[in-house]
């Protein structure tokens, strides 16, 4: 009869020629992946604040990266969600930041680029286009950059809201543009013609009353104050 290796350290076992066989203690394995709750850009922001607010309270001494070690959820909500209040809610941290952006520069700069852009586009040949947020996004540069930084720039904000146009100030525009277009090239200033060169709708010519305002410049024109 054959007798395998296990069975002669089972029996030896048996009359005490072995220890007995220890269990094997399974280690615990660990992925090393940090697991948070689900952030959610949705939340009202006041719980976030007072969690924030309450945790500052209980450890006054903490910097900002221990608080953060604490409650990294909320943390990260609040700088991803609520930007502005958690740098002002949070301590000052210790050392300086790499990469700090001078926003009064930035807003000079800002500026600048979007004076250019709005004078680029009232001086455009042909028909006027509206000067709108996106007008002046594209043909700066700036693109959406302007839309994500425009609170932190006074100047920049202001001077985009001061030249943005309306609907009635767009027209006029065009009404204007269609009468010296008419002028240049010599032909009869009537409404009619006015209206279809400026491209301006039944609709829109209803709704702001244009003709009006067309037959005031053309008698301007025709009879100028001397």
């Amino acid at each position: 009869m054959k007798t395998t290796v296990l069975t002669v350290q089972k029996y030896a076992r048996q009359f005490g020629y072995l220890p007995d066989e220890q269990p094997q203690k399974k280690e615990k394995s660990y992925s090393g992946k940090r697991h948070f709750e689900y952030i959610s850009a949705n939340d009202s922001p006041h719980p976030h604040r007072d969690k924030w607010l309450l945790l500052r309270k209980e450890y006054p001494d903490a910097n900002r990266t221990k608080l953060r070690e604490i409650d990294w959820t909320n943390a990260e909500w609040l700088r991803r969600y609520d930007h502005d209040w958690f740098e002002e809610n949070s301590p000052v941290p210790t050392t300086p930041v790499v990469g700090t952006i001078d926003w009064v520069s930035r807003d000079n700069e800002y500026l600048l680029k979007i004076r250019q852009a709005v004078e680029m586009q009232k001086n455009a040949q042909g028909k006027p286009s509206r000067i709108c947020f996106n007008s002046i996004a594209r043909i700066s540069g700036l693109g959406d950059k302007l839309l994500g930084r425009l609170k932190r720039l006074p100047q920049t904000k202001k001077y985009v809201h001061s030249v943005i146009e309306t609907t009635e100030e767009w027209h006029k525009r065009k009404i204007q543009w269609a009468i010296q277009q008419l002028l240049n090239e010599e032909r009869e200033l009537r409404t009619g013609n006015i209206i279809m060169t400026a491209g301006i709708t039944k609709p829109s010519l209803q709704k702001y009353g244009y003709r009006q305002y067309i037959e005031t410049l053309i008698s301007d024109i025709e009879n100028p104050i001397t």
